[in-house]
């Protein structure tokens, strides 16, 4: 799949987070198609996303929250999907299923850009640093959302 500008950020710490504490944490890259999400997560009783947001805050805002499994992820925080099915409609189609998901939590990185081709901005670069370099900190408060 082809990353486009700050999208690829989620990727970028799923990456570089797998190498340094894949010790402590099962880390998984996200699925070439969203809806491998549903296997993936199955059978959990937490996950952490960590995703491209757009909310309107600063390019680089690092968000730490809850997401409820058994509602849409609201688009104005939702996660960016360069093929139109993301996070959202995967919980969705999980709900409408009946099959149970874990207990969500996302780690969202704010993005300026997903044009295709273009490299992530500073700001993502920046937060994408921070966050890898405190993991464990945000980890520990993506799970306490």
């Amino acid at each position: 799949m082809v990353r486009a500008g700050d999208e690829a950020g989620g990727v970028e710490i799923a990456r570089r987070a797998a190498d340094r504490y894949g010790n402590c944490y099962e880390i998984r890259p996200k699925p070439r198609a969203a809806i491998e999400l549903l296997e993936v997560l199955a059978g959990r009783d937490r996950a952490i996303v960590i995703d491209a947001v757009t909310s309107g805050a600063a390019p680089g805002t690092v968000h730490v929250m809850a997401l409820d499994s058994t509602a849409l992820v609201p688009r104005s925080l939702g996660g960016v999907s360069s093929h139109g099915f993301g996070l959202a409609e995967v919980l969705g189609f999980a709900e409408r299923l009946g099959r149970p998901m874990p207990r969500l939590c996302l780690i969202g990185i704010e993005i300026a850009s997903a044009r295709p081709g273009t490299a992530m901005s500073p700001a993502v670069v920046d937060a994408v640093d921070r966050v890898v370099e405190d993991f464990d900190a945000f980890v520990a408060r993506a799970l306490s959302a």
